[in-house]
């Protein structure tokens, strides 16, 4: 049996700051379930955020996306969803060991996401923090291995392009990315056997901007 099942993840929020709603959760297990869940949001997204995501929220608070509307759930069922997409995967994989990982999980999408389920309910924090064993940063993984693989930039993308792995999204999705950076880890060649260097507790968590 593996030590851990791993949960690429991934999400797209108002803005790059701790305090920003998140407002898509994106998700692809190793063994292949994926999940995505559009958040509604009354925040306003940054310039950056509005320019990267192509996502916005109009007059009536209605989360779009190249203008278009989106199916949104209630914050709060949102996680739940997330959450009960987490506790299926535990309870088929028979292990209680899940390890979510992101690229700059340690510093930015963690702590982001600590932060949004406190600032909506302490009791699914603490609910998440029991389900979730430990977090897995694939950025520092890429910082190990920048220079085997010739790597130039640590962004995700600039990974892909490095190693010759298409993606057909131009603006950021939070499932889309989950899928790239699965495939990413993979040609890496991050395993079992070589990440516990980029496994990490929640106590180590630490926002930061300029992670790459």
């Amino acid at each position: 049996m593996k030590k851990f099942v791993v949960v690429f993840l991934d999400f797209e929020a108002t803005g790059l700051y701790q305090a920003a709603d998140i407002v898509e959760i994106g998700a692809v297990a190793e063994s292949g379930p994926t999940f995505n869940v559009y958040l509604a949001t009354t925040e306003k997204f940054t310039k950056s955020a509005a320019e990267v995501t192509g996502m916005s929220v109009d007059s009536n608070n209605r989360l779009l996306k190249n203008g278009c509307p989106l199916d949104t759930v209630d914050r709060k069922e949102g996680f739940e969803r997330f959450f009960k997409f987490l506790e299926g995967l535990n309870n088929s994989s028979g292990t209680k060991k899940l390890v979510l990982a992101t690229h700059g999980a340690r510093c930015f999408d963690m702590p982001l996401f600590k932060a949004n389920l406190k600032k909506l309910d302490m009791a699914m924090w603490h609910r998440f923090d029991k389900l979730v064993f430990r977090f897995c940063d694939t950025l520092v993984f890429a910082r190990t291995a920048r220079n085997r693989l010739g790597l130039n930039s640590l962004s995700l993308r600039n990974i892909a392009n490095t190693l010759d792995l298409s993606y057909e999204d131009a603006q950021h999705g939070a499932l889309s990315d989950a899928q790239l950076t699965k495939r990413v880890a993979g040609a890496m060649g991050m395993n079992d056997s070589n990440m516990s260097h980029c496994i990490f507790k929640w106590a180590t968590v630490c926002f930061r901007r300029d992670i790459l």
